[in-house]
C-alpha cells in the first residue's frame, strides 16, 4: 500500500526542506524525484510549497526567512515525528536534557508543531496533526523512506528518544560499528549510528533517505542538476544501494534503492 491518510504517533510523518532558493530547490527535487509542486502563500513574505506524487502530499519546502538567515541556519531537511501532543513532547524533551528551539505553535488548518534539539545537538520536530495528517504517499520513487541519526553518543541517544517517543531499540553489529534501529511498536522507523573519525566537524544530525527506483540513475540526474555526491554510491548488504548527497544549496540528504521493494 502506498497511499496513507493517517499515521500512528511515533512514526516519522513529514519531511520539510528549508532552503535559500525555493525555485531552485523545486526544480532540483522535481527533476530527481518526479514531484509536482504547489505553492501556498502563508503571509506577506512566505510561500510554503507542497511536493506531490500521485496527487498525494510527499514533502514540503520553503525559502528561509531573513530571521533564520541572520542566525546562520544552513539549508537543511527537517523530519517530523507524529505525536498526540506537541506540548507534552516538548516538555518531555526538556525533562530529558533537550530543548525546544521553536514553538510549540499552532499552524492554522494544519496542526501544532515544535522544533526540538536533543542533548547532543541533533535537530528534529514533532507534529500534532490537525487538518494535515502528514505524508499521503510512501513506498514509491521520491518518497521519504528512512531517517538516520548520526550522533556522538549512541547510548545517550537511545535513552533520550526512547524516553520522548516510547521507541524501543534493536542494536546490531556492523563492519563500521554498531547500528541501532528505533522501533515504534513493531515497526522500525529510524536508525542511529555514532559519528566516525572519518567525519571530523560533522555535528550530530538526522539524515533523511528517499526511496528511489535506481540509485545510480538518480545520482546521475542529481549531478546533472547541480547536486553533488558526499561519497560514491555503495551497496549496503540487506538494505540496498544508497548514496549520500548535497543539493545545489548545500542541504544533505540520501537516496536508497531498497533491496526488498
Amino acid at each position: 500500500m502506498s497511499h496513507y491518510d493517517s499515521h500512528p504517533p511515533g512514526n516519522f510523518v513529514w519531511p520539510e526542506h528549508a532552503t535559500t532558493n525555493a525555485e531552485s530547490a523545486k526544480q532540483f527535487y522535481s527533476a530527481i524525484f518526479g514531484w509536482s509542486c504547489t505553492d501556498n502563500p502563508m503571509g506577506p513574505d512566505m510561500v510554503y510549497t507542497i511536493a506531490n506524487l500521485e496527487d498525494r502530499n510527499a514533502a514540503g519546502l520553503y525559502s528561509m526567512p531573513q530571521m533564520m538567515l541572520d542566525k546562520g541556519v544552513p539549508p537543511h531537511w527537517l523530519t517530523y515525528v507524529g505525536v498526540e501532543s506537541a506540548d507534552a513532547t516538548a516538555a518531555k524533551t526538556k525533562e530529558l536534557g533537550g530543548e525546544a528551539i521553536w514553538g510549540p505553535e499552532d499552524i492554522p488548518h494544519v496542526g501544532r508543531m515544535v522544533v526540538l534539539k536533543d542533548p547532543q545537538g541533533a535537530v528534529f520536530a514533532a507534529f500534532q496533526p490537525g487538518g494535515h495528517k502528514g505524508v499521503g504517499i510512501l513506498g514509491v520513487h521520491g518518497t521519504m523512506t528512512w531517517v538516520e541519526l548520526m550522533t556522538t553518543d549512541t547510548d545517550a541517544a537511545k535513552a533520550f528518544y526512547s524516553g520522548v517517543f516510547g521507541w524501543t531499540t534493536q542494536t546490531m553489529p556492523m563492519p563500521q560499528g554498531e547500528y541501532t534501529m528505533f522501533v515504534n511498536g513493531a515497526k522500525p522507523v529510524g536508525g542511529c549510528m555514532k559519528l566516525g573519525d572519518d567525519m571530523p566537524g560533522v555535528p550530530p544530525n538526522w539524515v533523511l533517505y528517499f526511496d528511489v527506483d535506481n540509485c545510480d540513475a538518480t545520482v546521475a540526474v542529481a549531478k546533472e542538476n547541480g547536486g553533488q555526491e558526499l561519497m560514491p554510491a555503495m551497496d549496503v548488504p540487506g538494505a540496498g544501494r544508497m548514496c549520500a548527497m548535497i543539493d545545489p544549496q548545500g542541504a544533505a540528504f540520501a537516496v536508497i534503492q531498497l533491496a526488498n521493494r
